[in-house]
């Protein structure tokens, strides 16, 4: 008998690490390595391959341990969204190949929360050191490419006599067709760093400093605003006090408009800004010409490229034309529930992505949705961090 017991013993401590092992490599596919999301060397970003080898190990983790999958209210939004876009785009007839990418951005979010969830707080602590060292050297490495092969087609262009420049260290990205993109998953990868430098007391000085220089050098105005912006919100997200909070809000409102105020002469003859204006106007023009069917359902996914002429450079609006008043509202409803079932502090991401994505936009994005799973997790599950965990 007592040797049974031994025996049995030893097969579920077997069973266990077998287990934890399974998510800790899916944690580590669905979310460490997520930086690793190259448009331009390969004709199939690593993220989706990473995203399909995950699959095994999700299911294997399902079936070994019969895993209930919790926190179904939040998945409900999360489902319903993803399940309506799917359903629609595939009934309006949106090139599946361009759409594939959004689907899956979508799906990291609840298997990296399946993962994290399932594991030792010891082992999510790894993923998540890995994930901030492997972000920093990619992004180095892409920042070097990027101004060592400057785009020719701008040369004419030199510093202090055209603002123009810049477009010369835009374009040459090997993750990103442009350098939006790239301050987009740098805005994401510094305010998770942000958040988890408060959520376990440590402060981060190297990391922080490395990646405002890199959203600096990637010359992405909508990222240097939504930098601003996120740090100037931080300590009112952060804060406990709602008298804080508001006043927070004022001050922020006070300052951009004040800001918009002095710097509107100087950017009056802004390109990129010109761009945007432009872009509401066609929008304004689209509305008046589109059936009701289109403006309710969109026009589907990458096909306001062959509408406009170029794809807007705005993520609501590209959504709002290409998935209809319907696809917006849904998306925005999956934003909402996260945040109402994860807390305030989920907005420490949620609210530089809405302002750097008004004036850039990529539809592939699984870091972003990765790092709302981990932390909705982490806010869900682990209010403190233990300093034996870290």
């Amino acid at each position: 008998m007592y040797r049974s017991n031994i025996i049995r013993e030893d097969k579920e401590r077997d069973s266990n690490i077998k287990l934890g092992t399974i998510h800790l490599i899916g944690l580590y596919l669905s979310f460490g390595l997520t930086s690793f999301n190259t448009h331009q060397l390969f004709i199939v970003p690593p993220t989706i391959l990473f995203f399909i080898l995950s699959l095994p190990f999700f299911v294997l983790a399902v079936i070994k341990n019969s895993l209930l999958i919790e926190h179904y209210k939040t998945y409900s939004f999360l489902v319903a969204a993803f399940l309506y876009l799917m359903l629609t785009q595939l009934a309006i007839g949106a090139p599946f190949a361009r759409s594939v990418g959004f689907y899956i951005s979508i799906l990291y979010f609840p298997l990296t929360a399946f993962f994290a969830k399932h594991l030792s707080l010891k082992s999510i602590v790894s993923v998540i050191n890995f994930f901030i060292r492997s972000s920093i050297l990619i992004f180095i490495f892409e920042l070097i490419f990027r101004i060592t092969n400057p785009d020719l087609t701008y040369e004419q262009f030199n510093f202090g006599q055209d603002v123009r420049w810049i477009y010369k260290y835009k374009f040459s990205s090997i993750l990103y067709a442009d350098s939006n993109g790239t301050g987009i998953h740098l805005v994401i990868v510094f305010f998770f760093i942000l958040y988890w430098s408060s959520k376990i007391k440590k402060r981060f000085r190297i990391e922080k400093l490395i990646i405002l220089l890199l959203i600096f050098l990637s010359f992405s105005r909508a990222s240097w605003a939504a930098t601003f912006l996120g740090i100037f919100f931080f300590p009112t997200i952060n804060s406990n006090n709602n008298l804080n909070k508001l006043l927070f809000v004022c001050a922020a409102f006070f300052i951009v408009s004040l800001s918009l105020i002095v710097v509107s002469p100087v950017l009056s003859n802004d390109l990129s800004l010109i761009s945007k204006i432009g872009l509401i106007d066609k929008l304004n023009t689209y509305i008046e010409d589109a059936t009701i069917m289109d403006i309710i359902f969109g026009i589907g996914f990458s096909n306001s490229l062959s509408l406009l002429g170029y794809y807007p450079h705005s993520y609501f609006i590209v959504l709002l034309m290409e998935s209809g008043i319907l696809g917006l509202f849904f998306m925005l409803t999956m934003f909402l529930g996260i945040f109402l079932n994860a807390g305030s502090r989920i907005l420490i991401i949620l609210i530089p992505f809405f302002v750097v994505t008004l004036s850039a936009t990529i539809t592939f994005m699984p870091f972003f949705y990765a790092v709302l799973g981990i932390i909705f997790i982490l806010e869900t599950n682990y209010r403190q961090i233990p300093k034996s965990s870290l």
